[in-house]
């Protein structure tokens, strides 16, 4: 989330700085921001919010602040609200000793509204010293859109030349939309799409002449990729796709540098995607699809022969609807179905020559056994189906060294 807007204060106070945090790629800097030399006034929206129609007759006075050099350092418009405070309104801008602007832009009602401009040399922060921005001349400069203090629109970075280095998009002070890069030809350089504040979607690097480098997938901040584990060269054991937890970036808009945020629990890596197992022979064992490190939709097993062991239908990481398994010749074993993980209805039992060895009846959370054939002694279902734990299912999840 971008907290530019939020910790701008009335007074001048200097030493301050304002930061964003947001997801990205390390080497880019998916959110440069900005940063002017010496001490930087910031400037907040008071604790209250003060309603703008509140002002619409107040009278603007204009402060100035000046260098020992007498040239102007600060000026801005202020008015008073209902107890007397001053408070920014109207224009304001901040320039450095020899008169070059380092930031200017508009209040409305103490808070960040409409076009600011902030500018920056090449050695004033360690984010315009990046990668991206070789072949681009400083000063650089940043311009972003506020309604209300908060960031609303487009952020675009350029140099001194008007040659564009990156742009972003904003709604609400949270970064949603594209985010791209630019070579100082005019071509893409990079593109990734954000949503709530995090890289979610893809992310394409390209060449100069614009052919497709690489290209990432991210999910909610994290990246999506594919591990393979073989037996042997070109003999696949398993393939499982995985999301990683990729570097959160917190990005200071005052003295323009980046630092990575450390986050508590979080995961380094989920499963998340297509899963699949194989034997030696090259029979597939078991597959199915995860949704962070929970298993959804159907799962499939398989014994070494090619059939199948057991199939079924999870949902939010729980077994639900109808569940089957089968004797290695074929012939069904157990059927009944799941609700939230628990078997309900009714579930039957067949011996692998297709005689039946019981009826449970788990309705109404009461287990009422039924023999057949007559004379026969019932056998209720209890553990974990089948004899080879990697090729059967338990009746609650997979082994668990099939998950992960």
């Amino acid at each position: 989330m971008v907290y530019l807007g939020r910790r701008f204060i009335p007074a001048v106070v200097y030493g301050s700085v304002v930061s964003v945090a947001l997801a990205g790629a390390q080497d880019g800097q998916p959110f440069p921001l900005h940063k002017a030399s010496g001490p930087v006034p910031v400037v907040a929206a008071a604790p209250t919010p003060i309603d703008p129609a509140s002002l619409v007759d107040a009278k603007v006075e204009i402060f100035q602040e000046r260098y020992p050099n007498t040239n102007i350092k600060i000026e801005r418009s202020v008015t008073r609200d209902a107890d007397g405070n001053y408070i920014n309104h109207g224009p304001w801008t901040f320039w450095d000793e020899t008169g070059k602007p380092i930031m200017k832009g508009e209040y409305l009602a103490n808070q960040l509204h409409g076009h600011w401009v902030r500018y920056f040399g090449a050695t004033e922060g360690n984010i315009f010293t990046g990668p991206f921005f070789k072949g681009f001349e400083a000063p650089f400069v940043c311009q972003a859109d506020f309604v209300g203090g908060l960031l609303e629109g487009t952020w675009t970075i350029t140099d001194s030349r008007d040659w564009k280095v990156c742009d972003m998009t904003f709604e609400h002070d949270i970064q949603n939309g594209k985010m791209i890069w630019y070579y100082p030809s005019g071509e893409k350089r990079r593109e990734v799409s954000f949503k709530d504040g995090q890289m979610d979607g893809e992310l394409v690097d390209y060449a100069p002449d614009g052919a497709i480098a690489s290209k990432e997938t991210y999910i909610a901040g994290r990246k999506i990729g594919t591990e393979i584990e073989s037996y042997s060269p070109g003999h696949k054991k398993s393939e499982r796709q995985y999301t990683y937890a990729s570097q959160k970036v917190k990005y200071n808009f005052l003295e323009g540098t980046s630092t990575p945020v450390k986050e508590a629990d979080v995961k380094p890596k989920l499963a998340h995607g297509p899963a699949t197992w194989w034997y030696q022979n090259g029979q597939k064992q078991l597959e199915g699809t995860y949704e962070h490190d929970e298993p959804v939709g159907k799962f499939t097993w398989w014994y070494q022969n090619g059939q199948k062991s057991a199939e079924g239908q999870y949902v939010n990481g729980m077994q639900d609807g109808q569940w089957v398994w089968w004797h290695q010749n074929g012939q069904k074993r157990y059927e009944g179905n799941y609700s939230v993980d628990n078997r309900v209805g009714k579930w039957m039992e067949w011996k692998t020559d297709g005689k039946i060895v019981a009826i449970e009846d788990f309705t109404d959370s009461k287990v009422e056994v039924q023999v057949r054939p007559a004379g026969k002694e019932a056998k209720p279902i209890v553990g974990k189906p089948g004899s080879e734990p990697t090729a059967s299912p338990a009746l609650r999840r997979p082994p668990v060294s099939n998950r992960r």
